[in-house]
């Protein structure tokens, strides 16, 4: 176990590099020809699924899940310069705490805490596995598109378990590749991809190793039926937004449990409370 926390720090040393060798937010220059390609594939998948309103109802389903913040410490982990919710968490905590790998993203985000007149939060430059981070007792850890770069995830799980208060609060978003044109389309992509070895999109054995330490008490998939909007906007973009948005209510529906339903998704949001 040790061993597998050592290759992870190094790993994320080199992680730490790659996004922080260049300073634009949006990365448009990072990694080789086929990584950049696949990045502007995926821009347009999410251009497509903000058209159907699924990154507003997961960021309102999120809002749901955390609850009444007042009396809560809450770790944004992995925060970068700030996600979606960073700030409207930051603002109704009674301790906020944000977490990312890049000292740069991090001096963004303070700067935003600070010109907001946020100050019962602040945001730190550290490696969650290390032993620099010494921070614990969070009744909530937030992290959005974080929990697929880590490869061991029974270690890392066990790690988010001891900074947990009992009965503490995990909430997350992750890319699945349980269905099998996602497992085709990552399974040729993956031998040209820059950032391959921090992205572990999650599998039917994740979700196992996940309910050793944690219960899942809610979960959505989404862009399951609605993903196949996404090749259909090659030829049509008002019909894969009418389409998209009835199979995406169709989502909403039959992935909310561990099964077929949610294995045909292309991302998942759980609610995870620690046992």
């Amino acid at each position: 176990m040790d061993e597998e926390i050592k290759y992870m720090l190094e790993l994320n040393k080199k992680q730490k590099k790659y996004y922080e060798s260049n300073s634009d937010p949006t990365l448009k220059s990072k990694g080789n020809l086929l990584t950049k390609v696949w990045r502007n594939l995926r821009r347009g998948q999410q251009d497509l699924r903000d058209e159907l309103g699924i990154g507003n109802y997961i960021n309102n389903l999120h809002t749901q899940w955390l609850g009444n913040l007042s009396d809560k410490k809450v770790l944004d982990f992995g925060c970068y310069s700030g996600n979606d919710l960073s700030l409207y968490i930051a603002e109704k905590s009674k301790s906020y705490t944000g977490l990312d790998l890049s000292e740069t993203a991090i001096s963004s985000l303070n700067e935003k805490l600070a010109e907001n007149n946020i100050s019962n939060a602040r945001a730190i430059a550290c490696d969650f596995l290390s032993d620099d981070f010494t921070l614990k007792d969070f009744d909530i850890i937030y992290a959005k598109s974080v929990f697929h770069h880590f490869e061991h995830m029974e270690v890392f799980l066990k790690r988010v378990h001891e900074v947990l208060k009992p009965g503490g609060m995990v909430i997350t978003f992750d890319p699945l590749q349980t269905s099998y044109p996602v497992l085709l389309a990552r399974t040729l992509y993956r031998p040209f991809q820059s950032d391959r070895h921090w992205e572990w999109p999650f599998t039917k054995k994740t979700f196992e190793l996940i309910q050793k330490n944690f219960q899942i008490q809610h979960v959505q998939g989404t862009m399951g039926q609605a993903k196949w909007a996404v090749p259909l906007a090659f030829f049509s973009t008002k019909t894969a937004i009418k389409l998209g948005k009835k199979w995406n209510e169709a989502d909403k529906v039959e992935s909310t449990k561990l099964g077929n339903g949610l294995y045909k998704c292309m991302q998942v949001s759980m609610c995870l409370i620690k046992k």
